[in-house]
């Protein structure tokens, strides 16, 4: 169970509440001058009033309200309210928010003098970038691709800024960007990836603009780590250089026996063969025509023309 407490009594602070509280604490402040003093009804309230009056909104007004500069967040902290024992119960849809702990912005935020701001405040509007990288294989022998992703990260504006001081940035990126990894995955596998790269933002707004409910949409799991993913999107998709080299390697060696083929067929020679290919591995242009003195069969093979 949880301690009663002055908050829970209050509630959160109104405009209507403070006024009731303004009203009875200045009446209680004029019967002093009203009794024993023996001041008129009128000029006691004026007093009373008065005093009230210059306490709340000049002497100590910095207790009253808590006025956020412009985009910014602050978390405060209710020192009055219960603290939770090991027997509370916390609904398992509902997300933890510490007890006593809310988030004002900006604007005029009535609160209780016990009320208080708890650490700096928080900018709203600036993006923090994470970026993240994943290889993917699409259709099986077509070789893998390496998708880089984007997700802008930005403090929410609600009471679930709390959870962006309880959650840290990367135990926040991972969460997020598990989840992106995963969509990627099974939108990716399966696909033709060199179809997929030639229209990168179409596969990214494919899938990844809904994702959590879309840029105009705070969600849960958003909420969860206190901070808005605005628009994922897909940064590049590149063929790895290993795979695109194995698949050249491949194809290099399948012209190669082509051509091993045509100069054992007219030569006879496996070792001229052999160097014919060991030349073409390397990277080296050989002119068949000059094969033309030593055996025309392997010339006309190769490419090479005959007189």
């Amino acid at each position: 169970m949880k301690t009663k407490s002055i908050s829970e009594f209050f509630g959160k602070a109104t405009y209507g509440k403070f006024a009731f509280i303004f009203c009875i604490t200045g009446i209680l402040s004029s019967i002093p001058f009203y009794w024993p003093i023996g001041f008129s009804k009128v000029n006691s309230l004026c007093i009373g009033f008065g005093i009230i009056t210059y306490l709340v909104f000049f002497k100590y007004l910095d207790l009253f309200v808590i006025s956020p500069d412009a985009n910014k967040g602050v978390i405060v902290q209710d020192y009055f309210i219960g603290v939770e024992t090991p027997g509370d119960t916390v609904k398992v849809e509902e997300l933890k928010i510490p007890e006593g702990q809310d988030a004002l912005f900006t604007g005029i935020n009535l609160v209780f003098p016990w009320v208080r701001p708890v650490g700096e405040p928080i900018p709203l509007e600036k993006e923090e970038p994470s970026e993240r990288s994943i290889e993917l294989t699409g259709l099986p022998g077509k070789g893998r691709f390496k998708i880089t992703w984007v997700v802008p990260l930005t403090p929410v504006r609600n009471k679930y800024l709390v959870r962006y001081k309880l959650v840290t940035p990367k135990v926040a990126e991972d969460y997020v960007h598990s989840i992106v990894a995963a969509a990627i995955s099974d939108a990716f596998v399966g696909k033709n990836g060199e179809d997929i790269s030639k229209n990168v933002k179409k596969f990214s707004d494919d899938t990844l603009s809904g994702l959590f409910g879309g840029e105009n949409t705070i969600c849960d799991d958003e909420n969860r780590i206190g901070r808005f993913t605005n628009k994922p999107f897909i940064k590049t998709i590149v063929r790895t250089d290993e795979s695109a080299g194995t698949d050249e390697l491949a194809n290099r060696a399948a012209v190669i026996a082509g051509a091993v083929s045509n100069i054992i067929a007219a030569s006879g020679s496996n070792q001229l063969a052999a160097a014919m290919a060991i030349a073409s591995m390397t990277g080296q242009k050989l002119d068949p025509n000059i094969l033309v003195g030593v055996n025309p069969a392997i010339a006309t093979a190769t490419g090479g023309t005959t007189p």
